[in-house]
Parts: C-alpha cells; structure tokens; sequence
C-alpha cells in the first residue's frame, strides 16, 4: 500500500484538505494517507521545515511526502519534486526544502501551478502523485526549474564562552524550540557550569532530562528529541506563562 504524507498549512475548518486528499484518492482509492500536520500557522515555511524535517524519517522507505506552504503574497508558483534517501517529495519551490536538507539534491524537477485551475495546488500535487505511482520517471513529469529558491536557517552566535540563539517555534505544549542543538552546547560548554538567560527571569542553571524535573510552574532547559534546545514550564505553557514569542533571544553563558 502506497503512503502518501501530508503537510500542510490548510487547517481542518476549511475544505481546501478535502479537495487535496479527494484528488489524490480519486487516483488510488487504497493510498494510505497519513497527515503529518495540517495546523502550520498559515504561510510559515520555516515552521513547516521544522516539523516536517522531525518526522519524514521515520516512516518507511518508498513514501511519497507532500508539502503544501504556498506564499500566497509571493509571485511563487511552481512545484518542485525529488527523489533523496528513498523518499519521494513533492513541494513548492520556496525555499522549504533548503530547509530541510542540506545540501539539496542535484538533480530536482519542477512544474508549474496553473491558477486557472479548479484548486490548482491541489490539482498540481495530485498529477504528480498520480505520473510517479504509474512509474513515469520525474524527468518526463516536469523539468529543471531555472531556478531553485533557498532559504537560510538561522544560525545561533558562538563566542568562547557564551552561544546566543533565539526562539524558532513552540510545540502544542507552548515548549519554545531554541536554535541551539546538544552538540554545539556540549562543545562550547566542554563540561563547564552555566546560566541560561531569557528575557528579564532568572537563569536556569541546569539540563533537566524530563519536562518535570522541577517544582509546578517553574522553567527548566532541555533537549527534545531532536536534539534541540527547549525551554519548558513544569505542567504549564513556556509560551504564556514566560511571555515568550518567536525570535525572542536565549543567552547561555559559560564559567569562564
């Protein structure tokens, strides 16, 4: 049975999820549709990135992935599509993937959107599905884009004795997602105490290993399952309760 993933930023209230998993059962009514998530927050590839980029892996070799972030504003319409670590992945050429994956593959092809279509995106993704489950080859479905948009993930800054990251995304849990990965933070802090800072509240001075690892109500810092640094609230909402917002700074400063 042919798995077809699902990431999008169409919500569940509105019937544009509908159409796109009608068009793509209408090709095969036994494809196992499986939704990664529909809830990114409207036109945020870099959200999308980030979840997608944490669970694409893990299902079995031979899936076909579709990304659905278009930037509607933008003059961005064209699908691109490859082939990379027995995936298959389908997407707009915004500059998602350049996210994901580092480096992009070689060899990527492209189609076009066409906006004078009865659900265009849609209809796009549904035609690609639909040539590579009959076996055509991805270079007969589209072509070489002149162009493949790429975006840069931001980076956190490294000095001898402190890393400065920022806020990227807040799980369901209202957790917020720091930019600063084990491996970096085990380099810089080479076994030394530190004090993580963020905005006006007092540092916290270790790495729990589980969310409750602390009184009720109060911050600790950990590393999710992807390796990233979190800052979390024991039982309550990091985001609410600490008034955090995406892009807010994280200090962590070494013992010198």
């Amino acid at each position: 049975m042919q798995i077809v993933t699902l990431t999008t930023d169409f919500g569940y209230r509105d019937h544009s999820l509908a159409a796109l998993k009608g068009k793509l059962l209408s090709i095969d009514p036994s494809l196992n549709i499986i939704d990664i998530t529909h809830g990114v927050t409207p036109y945020s590839i870099e959200e999308a990135a980030y979840i997608f980029k944490s669970s694409y892996h893990l299902f079995p070799e031979n899936a076909i992935h579709v990304v659905s972030i278009f930037e509607y504003y933008s003059k961005v319409n064209e699908l691109i599509f490859f082939s990379k670590e027995g995936f298959r992945f389908i997407g707009p050429n915004n500059g998602l993937f350049s996210l994901v994956f580092d480096p992009l593959p070689d060899l990527i092809y492209g189609k076009p959107v066409q906006p004078d279509k009865s659900y265009p995106i849609q209809s796009a993704i549904s035609t690609v599905v639909r040539k590579m489950l009959e076996g055509e080859k991805m270079e007969t479905i589209g072509e070489r884009p002149n162009t493949i948009t790429t975006k840069l993930n931001l980076k956190p800054v490294v000095g001898k004795h402190e890393i400065r990251g920022s806020i990227i995304y807040f799980d369901h849990y209202g957790n917020a997602v720091v930019n600063i990965d084990r491996s970096l933070f085990d380099k810089v802090r080479s076994n030394r105490e530190f004090a993580l800072y963020f905005k006006r509240f007092d540092p916290i001075y270790r790495v729990s290993e589980h969310y409750m690892d602390a009184e009720i109500g109060e911050p600790i810092c950990k590393f999710n399952s992807q390796g990233l640094l979190e800052v979390a609230v024991t039982l309550g909402k990091a985001k609410d309760l600490l008034g955090l917002k995406k892009g807010d700074a994280i200090q962590i400063e070494f013992k010198r």
